[in-house]
């Protein structure tokens, strides 16, 4: 059976909410339920395309058959489990001088599988042009890191496929008449603005981010209104 819809969402702030570590961030109950009523559809295919790990991604959404693409598209697995996309992991750390400042300044680190990230959502005297956060930035670019900035977090990660070209190649692969892509941050503008003529492109507007919108990308205030907006995608005639 073909594709009626490739249902695809970024995890954090879209169908989880915001916490001060992201160790707390569990999947949003309602969104829960929709996923699991969309599986219930054959020609509805879910993707979560996320800046976590794969593997943390999976344990955060284990209970939803679902495309996972970790490290903004740098890892992607079916539904069945099987790895599909694979990019070799960060090999660098930044300095020890440096981590022993940011961990003393309250800057939380995060080593993962293709990046380094920093959150400073609990220090509060940090913030963009912080000398710390400079200095992350010089690094990053030294090692030939590519930078990912998201809600007070900054990651430099390993040259790789992005979140867009992981939703392409879905889309692609799963032969979708329509897709819908969801998101939050900078980190989706590109996967939204691809999203929004082959279906439909949702953003959840927050204090933290008020830059312009590509064109056609509709904006919501909270994980309620995704949810809402998502369940009409599903409820659809598949002549739609």
């Amino acid at each position: 059976m073909s594709t009626r819809l490739l249902l695809a969402c970024d995890f954090d702030g879209t169908i989880a909410g915001i916490q001060t570590s992201p160790d707390l961030v569990e999947l949003y109950p309602r969104a829960r339920s929709l996923f699991e009523e969309a599986n219930r559809h054959p020609d509805i295919v879910v993707a979560f395309i996320s800046g976590r790990d794969l593997e943390d991604l999976r344990g955060r959404t284990e209970e939803i058959r679902a495309w996972r693409c970790g490290s903004h598209g740098r890892d992607i697995s079916s539904p069945d489990g099987l790895l599909v996309v694979s990019t070799e992991p960060l090999s660098v750390n930044p300095e020890k001088g440096w981590l022993v400042d940011a961990a003393a300044a309250g800057v939380r680190m995060e080593r993962k599988r293709h990046g380094f990230a920093i959150h400073w959502r609990e220090a509060l005297s940090i913030d963009r042009d912080h000398p710390l956060i400079v200095a992350f930035a010089a690094w990053a670019s030294t090692e030939g890191l590519l930078l990912v900035e998201g809600r007070k977090v900054l990651e430099a990660t390993v040259p790789g496929p992005s979140k867009v070209d992981a939703l392409r190649l879905l889309a692609e692969v799963t032969e979708a008449a329509r897709v819908v892509y969801a998101g939050d941050d900078l980190t989706d503008f590109e996967a939204l603005a691809w999203a929004a003529p082959r279906g439909k492109a949702i953003f959840v507007s927050s204090p933290e981010r008020n830059e312009a919108l590509p064109h056609r990308v509709q904006s919501v205030g909270s994980l309620d209104e995704v949810v809402d907006t998502l369940w009409l995608e599903i409820d659809a005639p598949a002549s739609e």
